[in-house]
């Protein structure tokens, strides 16, 4: 799970340090493009220029009347996401990234 730092707001940078194949921290920075407080938060990155690789990390939550994983009826919260990654380098480059999102 990535560890982060920076304000949540449309058009803000944040700061991750993810876990690396490695098992060190690397630095890994999104920008918040998509905000709707308590339901989704769409972050975005680009490595090297938008056409090489573009990657969109879309995050819904929903309200759930019972805790996921449990008989309890408590309320809970389901978290779903969902990545786009395009770009020219994406075939090349599609073993590591499907690597990196599995660590996400």
């Amino acid at each position: 799970m990535p560890e982060g730092r920076g304000e949540v707001r449309v058009g803000a940078v944040l700061d991750l340090q993810l876990r690396l194949s490695s098992g060190r921290r690397g630095p890994h920075r999104q920008v918040v493009v998509g905000l709707i407080p308590s339901e989704e938060i769409v972050l975005a990155a680009t490595f090297g220029h938008r056409w090489l690789v573009h990657m969109v990390h879309e995050f819904q939550f929903e309200a759930t009347e019972t805790a996921p994983g449990t008989r309890r009826s408590s309320p809970g919260c389901r978290m779903l996401q969902r990545w786009n990654v395009s770009g020219l380098l994406v075939p090349l480059l599609w073993p590591t990234i499907v690597a990196a999102l599995s660590r996400f």
